[in-house]
């Protein structure tokens, strides 16, 4: 029956299997959510879905079918009034441009998203976009611009009030490690990548598909640049580690 209960469900089937990581039967349940939220009027469901059915095709590496979808995202939400939700699309249509090679207006979007959630006091947007622009200055080699874009998201998401986002921290600590690797820490870069590896396995949750991509090439990075038995104690080591311990290490190496 097409009822606005029937709707939500279709949503809800929609971004758990994107979790799970079926992306054909997330598109399937989306664009079948899409249809029945633009005939019973759901406008916030319409922009949603755009915003849904864009990230799953970019998680796809289909950033030029991806992008239109993620625009229109943002417009709607921006006629809706939805600041929280208007920039949750653009951190998406940010990555976008960044896969697509515009790095400028990737940046200016998280940029224009951090003085906009500072203004509103949205500390999930400021968390996720400072966390981004340090990536992009890790991947262009400047460790010192990054690390004080680092600590704030980091801080932000673990002193969230009631709900600190742990796979973002864990993510965070990805990123610490590549920072590592390119100050020549191998001990210290095995150790958070090890960490990390852990914590995600405590949360249940796998490490989405950019992330290990991103984790492969911090292990490309020191290669083989110490011995097998010293790699593996660095790496029992880092398990042991906790986020905040890890965090920790690493500042006090890039410091």
């Amino acid at each position: 029956t097409p009822t606005v209960a029937r709707a939500a469900a279709l949503i809800g089937a929609h971004d758990l299997s994107a979790d799970d990581g079926d992306d054909a039967a997330s598109l399937a349940w989306g664009e079948g959510a899409l249809a029945l939220s633009r005939a019973l009027g759901n406008d916030w469901g319409v922009a949603y879905l755009h915003l849904g059915l864009g990230l799953v095709l970019a998680v796809d590496d289909r950033f030029v079918e991806a992008q239109p979808l993620l625009e229109e995202s943002v417009r709607l939400f921006q006629q809706l009034g939805d600041e929280h939700w208007e920039m949750q699309a653009s951190r998406r249509l940010a990555w976008s441009y960044e896969e697509l090679g515009d790095l400028a207006r990737a940046r200016e979007i998280h940029r224009d998203n951090i003085r906009r959630a500072r203004e509103r006091g949205d500390a999930f947007i400021e968390a996720r976009s400072l966390a981004v622009l340090a990536t992009y200055d890790l991947d262009e080699g400047h460790v010192e611009t990054a690390i004080p874009l680092l600590e704030g998201s980091y801080q932000i998401h673990r002193d969230r009030p009631g709900i600190p986002d742990r796979v973002a921290q864990v993510i965070n600590v990805c990123r610490f490690a590549r920072a590592l690797a390119l100050t020549g820490e191998v001990d210290a870069t095995i150790r958070l990548l090890a960490c990390a590896e852990a914590r995600f396995e405590d949360l249940e949750v796998p490490a989405e598909r950019w992330v290990e991509r991103m984790n492969e090439r911090t292990r490309k990075m020191i290669g083989p640049t110490v011995d097998d038995v010293t790699a593996t104690r660095a790496a029992e080591e880092g398990r042991k580690l906790s986020v905040d311990e890890a965090v920790e290490l690493a500042v006090r190496l890039l410091g």
